[in-house]
């Protein structure tokens, strides 16, 4: 019993390490920049940014942009949800950062030319809605699921099947209510 306890130990600080220091995948080839005889001044692009909800999530994408090629200067804001990137246009795309954004695990877009600041800002504000009101469902379900889980706990300690019940029970709130959780920290 003790050694599944120290494996169990041992994975987790495995994947507390893995999520804030990145996978240890191949570095990515840089492109290579030929100078030009005339310097263009940096182009910035504004990118919404979808599915942080926290410091963690906000320097994981700021820093997955800074690594890009071709990009002076990039910072992430929480707040709005949207990442400002100074970047060489002869060298990268915002199409790329848009790539890189999403290989972190969370969304990103291109800015929509056609749409105003207040038509973003109100599509943002009905996005943050139905998520809230999502994340309320999910806590309601789960907090019921714990309830019933711990009446069964001490109710029907004599019950053969018990166990197997609050595996599918627990099973079902890790893996419904917390996927949101448990796919962003493995990517």
């Amino acid at each position: 019993m003790t050694w599944l306890a120290l494996l169990i130990a041992a994975s987790s600080i495995l994947t507390v390490l893995w999520y804030f220091f990145g996978s240890p995948e191949a570095e990515k080839p840089r492109a290579v920049v030929v100078p030009s005889a005339e310097r263009r001044a940096p182009s910035t692009v504004t990118l919404p940014v979808t599915g942080m909800t926290c410091a963690a999530c906000q320097a994981r994408v700021q820093g997955a942009l800074q690594r890009e090629p071709g990009v002076s200067d990039a910072t992430v804001n929480l707040m709005l949800n949207n990442a400002t990137v100074v970047y060489d246009a002869a060298t990268t795309s915002p199409l790329r950062f848009v790539e890189a954004i999403e290989a972190t695990g969370y969304g990103a877009a291109l800015p929509d030319a056609n749409r105003s600041a207040f038509q973003e800002q109100e599509r943002q504000e009905r996005e943050h809605a139905r998520d809230v009101a999502l994340l309320k469902r999910k806590a309601v379900t789960s907090g019921t699921i714990g309830a019933v889980a711990m009446v069964l706990s001490t109710k029907a300690l004599s019950w053969p099947a018990l166990p197997w019940v609050l595996l599918v029970l627990t099973s079902v709130v890790m893996g419904w209510a917390g996927r949101h959780f448990y796919t962003r920290a493995w990517l």
